[in-house]
């Protein structure tokens, strides 16, 4: 279970407290099976309207922020939940009761599917132009960001860690520090916070407690490859068929300039070697550095 996660119980309390932050009583529902955050708990509004409550990893100045960001693209027409409450527990962690919209996670993603999600995240194109109070991704490929020792972490776990760190920084050496760009980016663009119709049509991209992002939407692209990869670890081959991954590796490399998508890779293999250190996971931690040896230069 991830921290995040709550159980049925303390997710009745969640409910409790942020009915009292809110001033509404909120009804609690159930906690989400699937995604990505782990920390969904659907609510029903006095009114009836169903809710989503999730915990924020910004501070609430930013997640004000994402919640406006968000408010442009649904009136841009996307599929994107409207934040309804923003709030802080009296632990300090913040928290989001957003919309909830239809449709259950992606599980399986086949070339057509694919082409769909594609096509989604280019609809995020340019939507945060002259918007730079919008936060770029920073890829921290130089040194270590003030939040993660993921340099550190690399540098003193092995030499194949070391021999990536390496291929990272000499990437960091020809790119800028942040992804720069007008699209609005999602920041865990991956499978389960993507939700489908029993058509396969798009009903929602949800989860951005990690905040909105203005950049390249590549990067989110990059994020959703290394989802399916890392899926291959736990599911049977037909979660994610090889026709896919190969779809999206092509779409990759004919549509996105070289050097963003070094860009790209560099850090989420940085990101997820590092993560991987820090939760002792040694498969997922090959895995990485695996794609990293295939895509870094």
């Amino acid at each position: 279970m991830s921290p995040d996660r709550p159980d049925a119980m303390s997710a009745q309390e969640l409910v409790v407290q942020v009915s009292r932050l809110a001033q509404y009583e909120l009804e609690f529902v159930g906690v989400a099976d699937d995604g990505v955050s782990g920390g969904a708990v659907f609510v029903r509004w006095p009114a009836g309207r169903p809710g989503v409550i999730t915990y924020a990893d910004g501070p609430i100045e930013r997640m004000h922020g994402t919640a406006a960001v968000l408010n442009l693209a649904k009136a841009s027409g996307l599929p994107v939940p409207a934040q309804e409450f923003i709030g802080e527990l009296p632990n300090g962690r913040i928290v989001v009761v957003q919309e909830r919209l239809p449709g259950n996670p992606i599980k399986r993603i086949d070339v057509s599917l694919l082409d769909t999600v594609v096509a989604m995240n280019d609809r995020f194109a340019g939507l945060l132009a002259g918007r730079d109070d919008v936060p770029a991704p920073e890829l921290c490929l130089r040194q270590s960001g003030p939040d993660h020792r993921r340099h550190e972490a690399l540098e003193g776990y092995d030499d194949r860690t070391r021999r990536m760190l390496a291929r990272i920084r000499a990437v960091g050496e020809s790119v800028p520090d942040e992804l720069v760009g007008d699209d609005l980016v999602h920041p865990d663009f991956a499978r389960g916070n993507i939700l489908v119709d029993d058509s396969g049509h798009i009903t929602g991209v949800v989860d951005w407690s990690s905040g909105a992002l203005r950049g390249d939407r590549a990067f989110a692209l990059v994020s959703l490859r290394s989802d399916l990869e890392w899926r291959t670890l736990y599911n049977s081959s037909d979660w994610v068929p090889q026709a896919a991954v190969d779809h999206l590796d092509n779409i990759l490399r004919t549509t996105v300039a070289p050097d963003v998508l070094n860009a790209c890779w560099a850090h989420w293999t940085l990101h997820k070697a590092y993560a991987a250190i820090l939760w002792d996971a040694p498969a997922e931690l090959d895995l990485w550095l695996g794609l990293g040896d295939i895509w870094l230069p």
